[in-house]
């Protein structure tokens, strides 16, 4: 039983990829009404017949594990041993190691981890390397759960969370995979061009952004840049992307809208940006400029820029969430474990 769920834990970035994959053509080829990358998918694999393509199919599923495999060992390597390991990159993102021993060490009294004994000491020592620390953290973790519960639920919970933190962390590199490789299909088939991608890349990238700078904004009394940054360009999306009948952007202005008035009725910050920018996209569909500019936009490419930016915000964010759970836990942990030894 557990060797299978080491086979499925292995698997999940991989398939999260093929599935990232799936979903960003079928965007592109409907939800954009834009079909041309689906014609040409549905051409390439004709030409090979039914039963290749079903065999095809077959060995991408089968191929989940591999990858997963692949994904995870490259999540590990930028999580220890890489060049951002230490202090990441654009937190909480990918965040560093070094960061998180610092938070971890604030948090605790000056001998929790040590107990006045001068090897321990030198292991938890910031000169040391980061990982010493961490080396050190995981057995002493396993001494203070087996003290206060010989039963082995508060380490079963350890290694719970430790396996969602694992498991999110890979599964954001699978998303992406499955997003680098929509692009270079597009690319493939002569269906991208320069502006195509430039919005690819832009608007993930100000997504993570946004998201490392949430603290700060928070501090202006505006949370969530990241959410409000894709919830705007969702809604400029539906404004002037001419493929939407009306009925349709009638219905995704009504979701959008009545999303913001729900969650942001008791912020008059973001609704007053929220009537600053319709007024302002009211004003710019006149413009022959604008008209100018959007008749060139990917909008295909600019709707699977969103939906990647919007699942980076609900994996990142999730995977932040569970890890204050693990943090607390591990804290709550060691405080009662010195409150219980001699």
């Amino acid at each position: 039983m557990k060797e299978h769920s080491s086979f499925i834990r292995w698997g999940i970035p991989g398939w999260t990829s093929a599935i990232s994959l799936a979903m960003f053509i079928i965007v592109d080829s409907f939800a954009a009404a834009d079909p041309k990358l689906f014609l040409a998918l549905n051409s390439a694999v004709s030409s090979k017949g039914l039963w290749q393509a079903i065999l095809a199919g077959v060995l991408v599923a089968g191929a989940g594990i591999p990858i997963g495999f692949v994904l995870y060992q490259i999540y590990f390597f930028l999580r220890w041993s890489s060049p951002f390991s230490a202090y990441g990159v654009l937190p909480p993102f990918a965040s560093g190691r070094m960061n998180e021993m610092e938070s971890f060490r604030k948090a605790l009294d000056e001998n929790a981890l040590s107990g006045g004994k001068q090897w321990r000491e030198r292991m938890l020592s910031p000169s040391y390397d980061f990982r010493i620390f961490w080396d050190y953290v995981d057995p002493f973790l396993a001494e203070v759960y087996f003290k206060i519960d010989p039963r082995g639920g508060a380490i079963a919970r350890q290694t719970y969370l430790l396996d969602i933190v694992h498991s999110l962390g890979a599964s954001i590199l699978g998303i992406y995979l499955g997003y680098v490789t929509y692009l270079l299909t597009k690319w493939y088939f002569d269906l991208v061009f320069p502006h195509g991608m430039v919005i690819a890349i832009l608007i993930p990238l100000l997504t993570l952004v946004l998201l490392s700078w949430e603290a700060r904004f928070s501090r202006m009394r505006l949370p969530f840049p990241a959410e409000m940054s894709v919830y705007f360009l969702s809604l400029a999306y539906a404004f002037f992307n001419p493929s939407l009948t009306n009925f349709m952007m009638v219905w995704w202005l009504i979701v959008l809208i009545s999303f913001a008035i729900v969650a942001y009725r008791r912020r008059m910050v973001w609704i007053a940006v929220h009537l600053v920018f319709i007024i302002a996209i009211l004003s710019l569909q006149s413009a022959s400029i604008t008209i100018a500019f959007v008749g060139s936009l990917d909008w295909a490419i600019l709707l699977s820029a969103l939906i990647l930016s919007f699942l980076s915000i609900v994996f990142v964010k999730n995977r932040v969430n569970t890890k204050r759970k693990l943090t607390a836990l591990q804290q709550y942990a060691i405080h009662m474990f010195r409150e219980t030894s001699p």
